[in-house]
C-alpha cells in the first residue's frame, strides 16, 4: 500500500486489521475510490467515528448533525408545528449512508496520513503505531454525551 506498509497498516489498526485491509486493497491500488460498505459506521456513525479516533471528521460529522438539527427546530417551530418524524428518519437516513458509505475510505486516508507523520517523526515501531492507533471505547461516550448536551443547549435557545 505504497510508502505505508500493510504490517504498519496492521499495527495502526488493531485486530480488525484483516477487515480494513481487505477493504482498502482496491483504494490503494487506485481500482476505485469505493473501500465497501461499513455497517458499524452506518448503523453508529459518529460514535464509530470516534471509536476509531477520527475526531476531526467526529466533529465535523456532528457539527453539520448539530446544525441541521437545530435549523430544523427553528425552521419547522417557525411555522408552528413539529419536526416531522418523516423528516427525522430522512437525515438520519442520509447521515447513515454517507457514514456507511464513506467510513472505510476516511479511515484508510486517517490511516495513512497518521502513519506517514509518526514515521516523519522517527516513530516506527508497530507498538507505537499501534498506540497511536486503535481505537477508543471513552471517546464515543465523551462525544456523544456531548453532542447530546449541545443539542439541547442548542433547541432550547430555539425553542
Amino acid at each position: 500500500m505504497s510508502d505505508v506498509s500493510e504490517d504498519e497498516l496492521a499495527a495502526f489498526i488493531g485486530p480488525r486489521a484483516p477487515y480494513y485491509l481487505r477493504a482498502w486493497r482496491s483504494l490503494s491500488a487506485h481500482q476505485t475510490n469505493f473501500g465497501g460498505v461499513n455497517r458499524a459506521a452506518f448503523f453508529c456513525s459518529a460514535a464509530w467515528l470516534l471509536y476509531r479516533r477520527l475526531y476531526r471528521l467526529a466533529a465535523i460529522f456532528l457539527g453539520v448533525v448539530l446544525l441541521e438539527s437545530i435549523v430544523s427546530a427553528a425552521l419547522f417551530r417557525h411555522r408552528g408545528v413539529p419536526t416531522p418524524v418523516s423528516y427525522d428518519l430522512l437525515t438520519t437516513a442520509i447521515y447513515a449512508t454517507v457514514a456507511g458509505l464513506f467510513a472505510n475510505r476516511w479511515y484508510y486516508h486517517h490511516a495513512r496520513g497518521r502513519i506517514t507523520a509518526l514515521k516523519n517523526r522517527g516513530i516506527r515501531s508497530p507498538a507505537a503505531l499501534a498506540e497511536q492507533g486503535g481505537t477508543s471505547w471513552l471517546a464515543p461516550i465523551v462525544g456523544i454525551l456531548a453532542a447530546l448536551l449541545l443539542l439541547r443547549l442548542g433547541l432550547g435557545l430555539v425553542l
